[in-house]
């Protein structure tokens, strides 16, 4: 439980990097898996003040640079999640990079319940066609979540 909250990743992702595959083909974990998923959609989680009040500033200066940091687990992901919305809600392009490819299943995950967007993918790993989907997507504006590592930041955005 603690790895699934830690890494925001659901429990059943977790418990299969422990346990064969074949044992996932049981009735009983198929319909755990399932309850799992509904587990994993939780409503945003509560911003203390001081992150209300870092949203705010950030939303009121769109030209300033700001640098979050703090601990893992300290709520600035969530914070990135409330900006992507904003910025998709004004019809905004958002690119998240992910500092290695790995971790790129559990952003988009998080992001896509976060905003109720579908994100787009872009790293060294996808194959030339998915590549291709995925930079014409972002060119064409239809995608408005971007993810991906730092080749990502020369994708054709059109409103980043």
């Amino acid at each position: 439980s603690w790895v699934s909250e830690y890494y925001i990743c659901p429990l059943f992702k977790v418990v299969k990097l422990f346990i064969p595959d074949n044992i996932f083909r049981n009735k009983k974990l198929r319909e755990r898996k399932s309850e799992e998923k509904k587990i994993s959609a939780k409503k945003e989680k509560e911003l203390n003040k001081e992150q209300e009040q870092l949203l705010k500033e950030i939303l009121k200066n769109p030209g300033k640079l700001f640098l979050l940091h703090g601990i893992t687990g300290s709520g600035k992901t969530e914070i990135y999640s409330r900006l992507a919305k904003e910025y998709v809600k004004k019809n905004r392009q958002v690119l998240i990079l992910v500092p290695e490819i790995s971790l790129t299943p559990q952003m988009v995950e998080y992001f896509e319940k976060s905003t109720g967007e579908k994100a787009s993918v872009i790293h060294s790993r996808l194959s030339e066609g998915e590549r291709i989907r995925a930079w014409k997507d972002i060119r064409e504006k239809t995608a408005k979540i971007i993810i991906g590592s730092r080749s990502a930041i020369f994708s054709p955005f059109r409103n980043l």
